[in-house]
């Protein structure tokens, strides 16, 4: 994700429609009564030319969701996330 690990976290914290536990950097969502984790990865930075890109890698593990829940929750989430630009 184009996030800092603190940007990150400012935006989990600031947002209300995802419930969720934060343990370092292992998350639990909840989500249709079921839980998801998220791991929070290394940061880094992508080159493009001359504009560096601050990079977040975000693992999400949906064993508990069936697909449509993995869909919505999905939708959700970017809606939440997602940083939009023009």
């Amino acid at each position: 994700m184009g996030f800092s690990r603190d940007e990150f976290i400012r935006s989990l914290e600031k947002q209300t429609s995802l419930k969720y536990n934060r343990q370092g950097n292992c998350i639990q969502l909840y989500f249709a009564n079921k839980t998801v984790l998220l791991t929070l990865g290394g940061q880094r930075f992508r080159q493009i030319g001359s504009l560096r890109l601050r990079c977040l890698r975000v693992d999400f593990d949906f064993s508990a969701l069936t697909e449509l829940e993995q869909e919505q929750l999905l939708q959700q989430f970017l809606l939440k996330f997602n940083r939009g630009g023009g």
